[in-house]
């Protein structure tokens, strides 16, 4: 809790106390633990409140990857962040666009069709 604290005042901007201040997207996908995910855009959509982050909203981000989150609220956000059409279903569609960010690709087409076929 405090790192996470610590972590949200040094990207504060100047005399502003974290209880009124806000990260844009930009900042809080910066993060390290969040700088490599491929799905970083998705997980600030899901977490941040009209593109900007509360220290309650980047508390609340951490909870959820945290080990001591439960599984059935780890599963609530997962199926958030992957659905991109947000249409309440992970479709064919919402898989392609996983499958090519965890493959880091722009595959052809063909195969990937191929593999969200046999999913």
């Amino acid at each position: 809790l405090l790192s996470i604290h610590d972590t949200f005042l040094k990207l504060c901007p100047p005399g502003k106390y974290y209880k009124e201040a806000t990260l844009t997207t930009d900042q809080v996908s910066s993060l390290p633990a969040l700088r490599v995910n491929p799905f970083r855009d998705r997980i600030c959509k899901v977490f941040a409140h009209n593109d900007m982050f509360s220290f309650e909203d980047v508390l609340g981000m951490a909870s959820v990857f945290s080990e001591q989150a439960c599984p059935s609220l780890k599963i609530e956000y997962a199926f958030r962040i992957y659905d991109f059409n947000e249409n309440g279903f992970i479709d064919e569609e919402d898989l392609q666009k996983i499958v090519l960010r965890l493959l880091n690709s722009d595959e052809s087409e063909d195969l990937l069709t191929g593999v969200t076929n046999h999913v």
